[in-house]
């Protein structure tokens, strides 16, 4: 087995100029430099670029768009819910296929759920209640958290929980959240 040292004599050091940068193989015998990438991005193959591979920033969880009331929400992660809500149930939960940072949880509902009443929608994480929670109540039809950030490792099961307060009146709507990889 050859060590670090053997191929470290062996290679030009003249190919690599900076902190980050990698040796790529162009073809038989022929290799050349690749500099680092940004940060955040990732190392992807890519036939369009020259040596065949190319620095990326990586892809959206989930990008979905939606109409709600003439406006178009634009997030990396949307649920849709409808009037066979009741109790405490989970809207929607997903395993997370990466590390990632979840934030701005925006809740929009087409009733609103009535005087004394209203719906509480929380992301939990393992199954455990997070910090970003919002809540719905009396004549109101939207809700969110734009403060707190929750941190989410790759394996984690995501929930939205929506949990009613009262006797709300059935309601569909729908919630976003942003979800953005760790790196």
């Amino acid at each position: 087995m050859l060590g670090y040292g053997f191929i470290s004599a062996l290679m030009r050091k003249s190919l690599v100029e900076a902190k980050g940068d990698i040796i790529v193989a162009t073809g038989p015998s022929a290799v050349t430099r690749l500099a680092g990438g940004a940060s955040r991005q990732v190392l992807t193959r890519s036939p369009d670029e020259t040596v065949g591979l190319g620095w990326k920033r990586p892809p959206s969880v989930a990008t979905w768009r939606r109409f709600l009331s003439g406006e178009l929400i634009d997030a990396q992660y949307l649920a849709a819910f409808d009037d066979a809500m009741g109790g405490a149930e989970v809207v929607v939960g997903f395993i997370a296929p990466c590390a990632m940072s979840a934030t701005n949880l925006h809740v929009q509902i087409y009733t609103a759920p009535g005087e004394g009443a209203g719906r509480t929608f929380t992301l939990c994480v393992n199954r455990g209640a997070s910090a970003l929670t919002c809540t719905i109540s009396d004549e109101e039809y939207d809700g969110s958290d734009t403060t707190h950030v929750v941190s989410i490792a790759a394996g984690d099961l995501v929930d939205l929980l929506h949990t009613e307060v009262g006797s709300p009146v059935a309601a569909r709507g729908c919630a976003a959240v942003v979800l953005e990889p760790a790196l």
